[in-house]
């Protein structure tokens, strides 16, 4: 699906205690700010992107991609900024 508007929305599910990694990357696939790395609990969660980097500096306008990890199942999210 596609991601568009601040706050930048994305919910998950993690179904088992498992290491979850979720990024937000550029075009070319570099990370442009983290928000997990960790093991998790069983539950529903969310994170919000605010449309600044790991620096705290707002970021151009264009694409972009959540790249979540939840123990061994992988997906990716556009996001339009």
């Amino acid at each position: 699906g596609l991601i568009r508007g601040e706050p930048y929305a994305l919910d998950y599910e993690v179904p088992e205690r498992t290491q979850v990694k979720i990024a937000l990357r550029d075009i070319q696939g570099n990370t442009v700010r983290s928000f997990r790395d960790e093991v998790m609990e069983p539950g529903q969660y969310g994170v919000q992107w605010d449309g600044k980097d790991e620096e705290g500096e707002e970021v151009e306008s264009g694409i972009y991609f959540y790249t979540v990890e939840v123990g061994i199942y992988h997906k990716v999210y556009k996001v339009l900024r």
